[in-house]
């Protein structure tokens, strides 16, 4: 059983709503909901998806406002997809306390951080994951072709997530569906993937990651965006890596990770000095015992650097060495490899 599943067992776990209680009112104004608009906005050649750990890492910040000004400057538009809204509608439970009508709200730094990138950043898009296919069917792709790139995706990464890989280990007839039968030419096939695996999310599990992963895996290879996962979760460039080898996907290579330490570096380098005492405690946000685990790509020395600093001397040290790239910042021991040494720049 997964350490996913485990934690779904303990005596106060997560229950994962389908939508906050003021969805209406407070959250879907801010954002492109339509289908129209939707398809418009992914015509756009920048595009960014916020990951659930981002969005609440960010929302504890108090550089909100250039935040939004730096996700503006690097995309079109950002798109917050069903299962990060589902993540970020998690309510505790305790099964000592029934209730039979839970309720979750996303208020206080987290609205008030997308309230901030509505006014002042790029457009917000929320999109239910499946509706790609319809998107990209619209392009004069064959559904066969669409669900044939689905399943081999499915394939290649499911054991990267642990309630995913247990879910297909334990219902032999999902896993017939989705991988072991060849995919059918309906359209039906990718709505159902996304759906089904939607409502297995489990605590603790990345899944509104993993289906980021697949959607940005299904969409590359018929139109060419540049895409990035804006994401603190170290094991998005494992997965990445590991479709770029398995599928021999080099347009994957276009679809890279944007943690926050980057975005933080970029503010930085635009406005040197500026409000360095403020930038330099959300750094300390990311630190471990006072310290940030930084891998930069210094062109003098050839390949990766890691290092640690404290926040002010990874503030100076950003300022003070522009040309010199930020690839990761991860307090955690690294685990998998990465092909491309550049995974994580945001550079044309």
């Amino acid at each position: 059983m997964s350490n996913a599943f485990n934690k779904l067992l303990s005596p106060k776990a997560k229950d994962y709503l389908p939508l906050h209680s003021n969805w209406e009112t407070d959250i879907k104004p801010l954002m492109v909901t339509d289908q129209e608009n939707i398809y418009k906005l992914l015509g756009s050649r920048k595009i960014g998806f916020y990951d659930t750990c981002a969005i609440m890492n960010h929302s504890k910040l108090s550089c909100h406002k250039e935040i939004a000004l730096e996700l503006k400057s690097l995309f079109d538009c950002i798109i917050i997809t069903a299962t990060i809204i589902k993540e970020l509608s998690s309510v505790d439970v305790d099964p000592a306390v029934p209730d039979n009508n839970p309720t979750s709200n996303i208020d206080g730094a987290e609205l008030e951080l997308l309230r901030t990138i509505h006014e002042f950043g790029p457009t917000i898009l929320y999109m239910k994951e499946e509706e790609i296919a319809s998107f990209i069917h619209s392009k004069g792709i064959a559904y066969t072709a669409i669900n044939k790139m689905m399943q081999n995706c499915l394939r290649s990464i499911f054991d990267v997530n642990d309630t995913v890989g247990a879910f297909l280990k334990n219902n032999e007839k999902i896993k017939n569906k989705f991988i072991t039968r060849n995919a059918p030419g309906t359209n039906t096939f990718v709505p159902d993937f996304f759906s089904t695996f939607r409502s297995i999310k489990a605590q603790g599990d990345s899944l509104g990651e993993l289906l980021i992963i697949a959607l940005c895996n299904l969409w590359l290879p018929y139109q060419p965006p540049y895409l990035k996962i804006i994401t603190d979760d170290r094991s998005c460039d494992v997965a990445l890596s590991k479709l770029v080898h398995q599928m021999n996907s080099m347009k994957m290579l276009k679809c890279t990770r944007l943690a926050s330490i980057m975005l933080l570096a970029n503010i930085i380098r635009k406005t040197p000095g500026t409000n360095q005492v403020q930038l330099e405690k959300d750094l300390a946000f990311f630190a471990n015992g006072g310290k940030l685990k930084v891998t930069y790509f210094d062109a003098r020395i050839g390949f990766p650097t890691p290092t640690y600093m404290t926040p002010s001397e990874f503030y100076n040290f950003v300022a003070d060495n522009p040309e010199i790239p930020i690839l990761a910042s991860n307090n955690k021991k690294t685990t998998g490899h990465c092909l491309n040494p550049y995974l994580g720049i945001f550079s044309e």
